[in-house]
């Protein structure tokens, strides 16, 4: 019980004092409603701007972006995503443009802030956030005076004239522990956003691509036994004899040979160690210290022991006859999510490339349904490794415990000469645990 001239302690998920709420359950009125446009990757600072105006005003203000992951927020399933932005942004009383290095140049953002300006009573206000000058932001939207989002002292600026322009009244010290939580999630959201590409290499491939050397590992094959071999030159019988190579005892696919140069070409621009060519038989039992890539599905050794770090749960090696009637041999294929790939649709084939964590080591599979595939994704990994970065990063997966695999769709190759710069596009994506 309190006692006279005592003052309540205020609950710290109440509103602060002196801001009151509307009345409940009350539709809130277009002078009331805000849109948030916004590029998808920048939602996490959408929700932060989202969460610091509705604290901040008791939610008298009511704001509304498209990827609001909330279960009233956002879009909902199957709806007419032009019909619902044009209708929310009718219906707002202004609307905030999110600019950032990822949104800047984006097209949708100016057709949300455009189609807003039509009406002069709705006021628009860029927001910029990870842009420190005014020569970054593009025309029309640099004339409507931009809010640089460069520290707390700012975001209290900004608070403060949206409050303005909404007509609700602003304490600076009963808002301040808003402000200040809010200030510090948009500093941490900076820092992730400035990271430069090699420290996302590093995140990617691990630690020990930049402390130890590189291992690509082929699946070994001994020459020793095949049936006779043929050579693009004649090679005449010696003897009664076909003459063999001095020193080769094994053999290596060239479409293998494609992938281990682009990953050799990708890893030698982000580190400086040696990258070595192995084979499965050489990948010691004992530990695994480095960061290695398996290349090639069911005939590399080491591919399976990558997919047991997973206890098969991420992608799985099976066997069986091929989907083509001139193949009629058995031989391997990929299994993803409980589903066997073996009919790729005409024209197309697949290919995987899988990044595997376990107690801290970081390795890969590249590996194709055929040979050419492997290819694929060799090249996937080297070039678009930070795609596969930015996945997890819209997923929110741990890069330092989460395995992933893609799925790559990619044109079928029986010449073996495929251009790799224009095929290989994810299909799926799965992750373990």
């Amino acid at each position: 019980m309190r006692r006279r001239g005592e003052e309540r302690q205020q609950h710290p998920s109440a509103p602060p004092r002196g801001v009151h709420r509307g009345r409940a359950g009350a539709a809130p009125t277009v002078a009331k409603r805000l849109f948030l446009s916004h590029h998808w990757r920048d939602r996490h600072i959408a929700e932060l701007i989202k969460q610091c105006i509705e604290r901040t005003t008791a939610n008298q203000i009511e704001v509304w972006y498209s990827s609001d992951q909330a279960a009233t927020g956002g879009m909902e399933p199957g709806e007419d995503w032009e019909s619902r932005v044009r209708s929310r942004i009718e219906n707002s009383r202004a609307i905030i443009a999110l600019l950032t290095p990822r949104s800047v140049r984006k097209p949708w953002l100016f057709f949300e802030s455009g189609f807003a300006a039509a009406d002069p009573t709705r006021q628009v206000m860029p927001v910029c956030f990870g842009l420190n000058r005014p020569s970054d932001i593009p025309s029309p939207l640099k004339k409507y005076h931009p809010n640089f989002l460069v520290g707390p002292k700012s975001l209290r600026v900004f608070i403060k004239k949206l409050l303005h322009t909404y007509q609700i009244d602003f304490d600076e010290q009963l808002m301040k522990p808003v402000l200040r939580n809010t200030a510090i999630g948009l500093s941490a959201a900076l820092m992730e956003m400035s990271k430069t590409k090699r420290q996302r290499f590093q995140e990617f491939f691990g630690d020990a691509a930049l402390h130890q050397n590189i291992r690509l590992v082929f699946a070994y094959r001994e020459l020793g036994g095949l049936p006779e071999w043929k050579t693009h030159h004649p090679i005449p019988k010696v003897r009664g004899r076909r003459p063999e190579p001095e020193g080769v005892r094994e053999w290596l696919p060239t479409q293998d040979v494609r992938a281990a140069v682009e990953l050799t070409n990708m890893f030698a621009r982000y580190t400086r160690q040696k990258v070595s060519f192995i084979h499965d038989i050489d990948v010691r039992d004992d530990g695994l210290t480095y960061c290695a890539v398996a290349l090639g599905l069911g005939f590399n050794g080491f591919t399976h022991r990558l997919a047991r770090w997973c206890e098969d749960g991420l992608f799985k090696i099976e066997w069986g006859r091929s989907h083509k009637k001139e193949f009629s041999i058995p031989t391997d294929h990929i299994s993803i999510g409980g589903r066997l790939r073996t009919k790729p649709a005409k024209g197309e084939d697949h290919a995987i490339v899988a990044r595997i964590v376990n107690d801290g080591r970081v390795c890969f599979v590249c590996a194709g349904r055929t040979a050419p595939g492997t290819a694929v994704a060799g090249y996937f990994l080297a070039q678009k490794w930070d795609v596969l970065w930015r996945k997890y990063e819209d997923q929110n997966k741990d890069l330092r415990s989460t395995s992933l695999v893609a799925l790559l769709r990619h044109q079928s190759d029986q010449g073996g000469t495929m251009e790799l710069t224009t095929t290989g596009v994810i299909e799926e994506l799965h992750w373990w645990p």
